[in-house]
């Protein structure tokens, strides 16, 4: 995902789950036909580039190990906080597959408008 439109309306129209320093945004978009990942790990958080970027290939690597997890059609946003730089691989593989699981809950209960 490299559009900011893709970013904002997975933001602001789906669901969220939150974990110690990860939060999952994920929405579904009948129109698309494969899922969509994009990651955002902010300077607040992570202040050296160097650290930034080695964030962000983590979680592009666990994401590509997991893809087949996601919902067809779906954008999600991986979104970095707190002190995420420092936690191992493993940790944050088990933040993830924690957060993945809890969105899926969520997005399967019939109340949940995801337009």
């Amino acid at each position: 995902m490299l559009r900011a439109t893709d970013f904002a309306l997975c933001m602001r129209k789906g669901v969220h789950v939150g974990a110690d320093n990860l939060v999952l945004h994920q929405q579904l978009d009948p129109e698309l036909s494969t899922p969509l990942v994009g990651f955002i790990v902010p300077k607040k958080f992570v202040k050296k580039a160097t650290a930034r970027h080695l964030v962000k290939r983590r979680m592009r690597h666990l994401m590509r190990e997991r893809l087949h997890v996601l919902p067809a059609g779906s954008r999600t946003v991986l979104y970095a906080r707190g002190s995420v730089e420092t936690l191992s691989f493993q940790a944050l593989a088990s933040q993830l597959d924690n957060t993945l699981r809890r969105a899926r809950m969520k997005l399967s209960t019939p109340h949940r408008s995801q337009q």
